[in-house]
């Protein structure tokens, strides 16, 4: 299947709701059993403002999968430019992955590498020397996304309930 990556301005965001909605269902089917997750309603409405707010300070950037013969996107993936910290050396500011969510009839089609390549494309250019993404652990098959294109356990997020 032949897919494009386009770039995405603070207009498109909508566009993007409902694949936020089922990436957040797909997350309560993997892990909703072991950590709560929220509404996928809610989340968007938390979501979409952050979006926004990161398009128009151009600390972030969008980019969708689509087919050629559809207007609308199959995938997408939001991208942030961050500082990287004082402890690690990864350059003045580090890519993240903080977002990546491809509609469940796609998923292994490509679309998903794609827009990695896209977004590592477009972090490369702005000057990124590495990346990051934060990956729920039990989400095997992201993992081995994320994996095959270069990505690699660095630190490790722990979670316990109060």
């Amino acid at each position: 299947m032949e897919i494009e990556i386009v770039a995405g301005t603070v207009d498109d965001v909508e566009a993007i709701g409902p694949l936020w909605r089922s990436m957040v269902a797909h997350h309560e089917e993997v892990i909703g059993a072991r950590m709560p997750v929220r509404d996928a309603a809610a989340a968007w409405e938390m979501r979409h403002v952050q979006y926004r707010r990161w398009l128009a300070e151009d600390s972030g950037f969008l980019r969708f999968a689509r087919r050629p013969d559809e207007p609308a996107p199959i995938g997408y993936g939001f991208f942030r430019l961050v500082p990287s910290g004082p402890t690690f050396d990864l350059g003045d500011v580090r890519g993240e992955v903080e977002s990546l969510a491809v509609a469940p009839a796609a998923r292994g089609t490509g679309a998903g590498t794609a827009l990695l390549e896209a977004g590592r494309e477009e972090l490369l250019r702005r000057g990124c020397t590495f990346w990051t993404v934060n990956v729920v652990e039990i989400n095997t098959g992201a993992v081995a996304l994320y994996e095959r294109v270069g990505f690699r356990s660095w630190t490790r997020d722990l979670v316990g309930r109060l």
